[in-house]
């Protein structure tokens, strides 16, 4: 490896790379602080180093990486679809340390260079209304974080990104739930299910929780039968996940309980009670049993 000049730098920031895909983020980190003390005008060694900054909360650090990230590209003179991305990674990073006027002043010039450079329909147009929302719900406007979530929302559906959409539904479900808006999330909620369920590698600890939230929303708005049916595959992918009999069963049992009382069926709500019991007592018998295993035996003189 070289030990200065851009060929350095080079060796440094490819070294960093290596190190982020092995999840070695420490040293990725100071590979890229080096890439970028070596050669600082390399837009990719401060984007890198921004973005692994703030994967690790270093929100300041990450901050000042964009901001000279910004502050580069803006020397070269020109609007640019990459100094409006850059302008938007400096807003993000602001909110984050929470810096929220210098975050909405950055927003204002990212979105007004990328509507003029690629139209107010574009993909990356959608990542800066759902990033504002993401700002207002920070700061507790949650009524205002409703709108750009639906910006956000109606542009990333054209756009085919599922990873993205699936973060701006969880998101604008969620909100929708906390202003007690449960009859808007649950169709938000069912699009990030089955999203998430034709994932390639399906998250069924995440699954587990939209079954969950979707019960809840239904419960909520009073259909108990459409609450009971997600409730239930909440209950047998848990199952899979966890075993028969995991604390989080006998929570889902709890649940499903509930609703049997609401619908006046008072034996099948017994019932799930008494499962939900016999787990609790289980989980219970086995902690004592561990804890009496680490007592040791009696001593003997």
């Amino acid at each position: 490896m070289g030990k200065g000049g851009k060929g350095g730098a080079f060796a440094a920031f490819h070294s960093g790379r290596l190190a982020e895909c092995r999840m070695d983020f420490t040293r990725a980190t100071v590979r890229f602080d080096k890439a970028v003390e070596l050669d600082s005008a390399n837009p990719n060694y401060l984007r890198a180093a921004g973005l692994l900054a703030r994967k690790m909360y270093q929100h300041k650090k990450g901050l000042v990486r964009f901001m000279a990230l910004e502050k580069l590209l803006a020397r070269q003179g020109k609007d640019s679809v990459e100094l409006a991305k850059a302008r938007r990674e400096v807003a993000y990073s602001a909110a984050l340390f929470g810096q929220h006027k210098q975050a909405d002043a950055y927003y204002k010039k990212a979105m007004s260079s990328l509507t003029k450079l690629v139209g107010k329909n574009h993909p990356e147009m959608g990542i800066c209304w759902y990033q504002v929302g993401l700002l207002q719900e920070s700061q507790g406007l949650y009524e205002e974080a409703e709108e750009p979530y639906q910006k956000a929302l109606a542009i990333m559906d054209k756009a085919g990104d599922d990873m993205i959409l699936a973060d701006i539904l969880d998101k604008s479900a969620r909100l929708h739930m906390e202003l007690e808006g449960e009859a808007e999330a649950i169709p938000l909620l069912e699009r990030l299910l089955k999203i998430k369920k034709n994932s390639p590698a399906p998250d069924l600890a995440g699954i587990i929780i939209i079954y969950n939230n979707v019960g809840e929303a239904y419960r909520i708005c009073g259909k108990y039968d459409e609450s009971e049916k997600y409730y239930k595959q909440a209950l047998a992918v848990t199952q899979k996940l966890r075993g028969k009999y995991h604390p989080a069963v006998g929570s889902i049992y709890q649940e499903l309980a509930k609703l049997c009382e609401r619908q006046r069926k008072m034996d099948v709500a017994k019932q799930y009670n008494e499962m939900a019991s016999a787990i609790f007592q289980r989980v219970l018998e086995e902690q004592e049993a561990a804890a009496g295993g680490e007592g040791g035996g009696r001593l003997t003189l």
